[in-house]
């Protein structure tokens, strides 16, 4: 649905990005179209490996 990129103030080369998305199976289901060479790729950009949880909206 979106997605925000934040940078850190006091480390201009660190960054969060968070992404919002129908449900959990839709981004999965992104994930697996990405072809795992490029995803490969895109991991070496990270410091540390991807990871998090997902969340439902607070009323």
């Amino acid at each position: 649905m979106s997605c925000q990129l934040f940078r850190d103030r006091d480390d201009a080369a660190r960054f969060l990005m968070i992404e919002h998305w129908e449900t959990p199976e839709a981004h999965q289901a992104s994930v697996r179209n990405i072809p795992p060479d490029l995803l490969q790729q895109a991991r070496g950009l990270f410091a540390t490996a991807p990871v998090g949880s997902y969340f439902d909206p607070v009323d």
